[in-house]
């Protein structure tokens, strides 16, 4: 990216790679020999696309898999001696803190206290926030690689594992249920990834905007064809990319129970979390 203002950045290129860098082992707190190669493959591929563009400085960010990792150290210096990187493991409170920021470019807030969901691979973000900035959040070692490792669903999911994990999520989030209540929130925001699928999947209007509200009546409709669904039938659905759709289910298992749980009447996707919150860092 190249700054254009204080809080606006012009996007040059972006692109992802699906690593999994917690498969096999992030229950377990280690990155799999086999993780790690696909790690340096995937640093190897964007390096060759940072080399292509007249880049001044590069940031980097590591997060729940290898923070919790206990090779994650030994990860990140092998990449490090490998490629002209430099990587910050930051912290589960740290993240959120990122991800705050990044959604603050794409929501105006107003004096309501909100609910910020960011669901990731290792950890999940909860940040409660208003106009006045952070009220609360907590990271939770709750990402849907870990549940997958943990629960093992079946393909498609059965009803009575749905009930089990339900059930588990609902106690590892009693903090974040109990500090809804006390600021009395009804609408939830979720950024970037799932979210953004969820919003493809409908095809909404203005879902190519940072910002966009999902209807509660058509994001149901959606969770109970995506939990009825097989593999193999998520990879031809439109609007769902291919490194989604193990993950998809879980995710919108666990934003299924938050909206029922948490009372939420109104569900709204951003775009913008904790990459671009490290831009508006940068730009200040």
């Amino acid at each position: 990216f190249e700054p254009d203002s204080e809080r606006i950045f012009k996007k040059i290129i972006s692109t992802k790679r699906s690593v999994k860098l917690g498969l096999g082992g992030i229950n377990s707190n280690v990155i799999t020999d086999e993780a790690i190669m696909r790690g340096e493959r995937a640093i190897s591929s964007l390096y060759s696309v940072i080399e292509k563009h007249d880049v001044s400085k590069i940031f980097a960010y590591a997060t729940s898999a290898i923070r919790s990792a206990e090779n994650g150290n030994d990860f990140k210096k092998m990449i490090e001696e490998k490629f002209p990187i430099e990587i910050k493991i930051i912290s589960g409170e740290r993240e959120a803190e990122l991800i705050y920021k990044g959604v603050s470019l794409a929501i105006d807030f107003t004096d309501e206290p909100v609910l910020i969901l960011d669901i990731g691979g290792g950890s999940n973000e909860f940040i409660i926030a208003n106009k006045k900035g952070m009220l609360w959040k907590q990271s939770f070692n709750l990402g849907i690689a870990r549940l997958i490792e943990r629960f093992n669903p079946s393909d498609p999911i059965k009803t009575n594992e749905i009930s089990e994990i339900e059930d588990y999520l609902f106690q590892e989030l009693k903090p974040m249920f109990t500090a809804v209540n006390d600021y009395k929130v009804t609408t939830l925001i979720g950024s970037s990834g799932s979210f953004e699928t969820f919003a493809e999947m409908l095809d909404l209007q203005d879902f190519k905007n940072p910002s966009c509200e999902i209807d509660l009546k058509q994001y149901n409709a959606l969770h109970q064809t995506l939990i009825e669904s097989t593999l193999e039938e998520r990879r031809k659905m439109q609007g769902l990319v291919l490194m989604r759709t193990e993950m998809i289910v879980l995710a919108s298992v666990m934003t299924q129970l938050v909206i029922k749980k948490a009372g939420i009447s109104k569900l709204i996707k951003a775009d913008y979390s904790l990459k671009e919150g490290m831009i508006y860092e940068i730009l200040k």
